[in-house]
């Protein structure tokens, strides 16, 4: 789609290091088949450009070392530094004249006709309460755009929160996957990162409050 496509440029232009390495949905059996076709429908009505649907030789052709029996390959889907990508986005801020506010709590948000303005006090914000910045900018508590919801992202009680962990995978075995295979259902992702990483999860863990 065009963000992911002027991402891409942007890195090649600022030398920040990407790979276009590709993203395999892998369905294991055959209960999780709805959901694969309703992942590659929704994939189509918004865009994603070379969208295809493979079958088991299929799956093991892209990714040897992974088995099911149908799939989605997205071969536009790839990984970036996104740290380095956040800083650079920040120094073209800077260098426009504006300003960069972290490690700050926003408090109010007033849309106005060609701004946003954002009132914010010094805190310590976490990323699971960026539904409170979604409902002021008067988007739902998961809005998403469409995008899949892992389990940490749901909506749950204001006195609840969810909080999602990964698990390293041994550098030995970190060469194994080519692309970013995903379970239809389970939603266990191995995500390769451009440091040569390899992380599974997340898990959906319930904490009491959302500063547990």
């Amino acid at each position: 789609m065009e963000g992911g496509r002027e991402l891409y440029e942007y890195c090649a232009e600022r030398n920040i290091a990407h790979e276009n390495c590709g993203k395999v949905i892998v369905a294991t059996d055959a209960s999780e088949l709805g959901r694969l076709e309703e992942l590659e429908r929704r994939g189509k009505a918004n865009g994603v450009p070379g969208l295809r649907r493979i079958d088991a030789a299929g799956i093991e052709q892209i990714e040897p070392h992974a088995r099911g029996i149908a799939g989605l390959h997205s071969p536009s889907t790839g990984i970036v530094d996104f740290p380095a990508v956040a800083r650079s986005y920040a120094q073209d801020v800077l260098e426009a004249g504006g300003a960069v506010a972290t490690g700050c709590e926003v408090k109010d948000v007033k849309i106005k006709q060609r701004s946003v303005l954002l009132a914010h006090t010094r805190g310590n914000p976490r990323g699971r309460q960026r539904d409170l910045l979604r409902r002021g900018l008067g988007g739902s508590a998961g809005g998403d755009g469409g995008r899949e919801r892992g389990p940490a992202d749901r909506s749950l009680p204001r006195r609840l929160s969810a909080a999602g962990a990964r698990a390293q995978v041994s550098r030995a075995l970190a060469h194994l996957p080519r692309s970013r295979s995903v379970p239809a259902v389970s939603r266990v992702h191995l995500t390769k990162h451009i440091d040569g990483e390899v992380l599974v999860g997340p898990t959906a863990l319930l904490a009491g409050a959302r500063d547990a």
